[in-house]
């Protein structure tokens, strides 16, 4: 159950905590699966580009 309550903060957590949890995941996946880090770069490469497009 004290999972649950864990995951409940965090989706409950303002945004700039969520968003640093996700930077810090983000790092631990890079360091572990370069290829998807890599994937991963293109992918916000692309939103980035569709957002200046709009």
């Amino acid at each position: 159950m004290r999972h649950n309550s864990l995951i409940d903060s965090c989706t409950s957590s303002p945004p700039y905590f969520r968003y640093a949890l996700f930077c810090l995941l983000s790092r631990i996946i890079g360091q572990k699966y370069p290829w998807l880090e890599k994937k991963r770069g293109e992918y916000r490469l692309r939103i980035k580009e569709s957002r200046y497009i709009r």
